[in-house]
């Protein structure tokens, strides 16, 4: 269950759910959410990374 390849396959899965995102919003698609941003909407809450997380890192293991 816990092999060397699952680990290595969950690992790499997990590095590709966090972080694309996080490419292409930042850097791919800046320019089209900056045209669709509402104005005078404020996000009161910061996001909350540690749910954020385990959750990419049960995603990944199960794919």
């Amino acid at each position: 269950m816990f092999s060397k390849p699952r680990i290595i396959s969950t690992f790499a899965s997990f590095v590709v759910i966090y972080f694309f995102p996080w490419i292409f919003y930042t850097y791919l698609a800046v320019d089209f959410f900056e045209s669709q941003m509402i104005t005078d909407v404020s996000r009161g809450d910061d996001m909350l990374l540690l749910p954020l997380t385990i959750g990419c890192l049960i995603m990944a293991y199960m794919f």
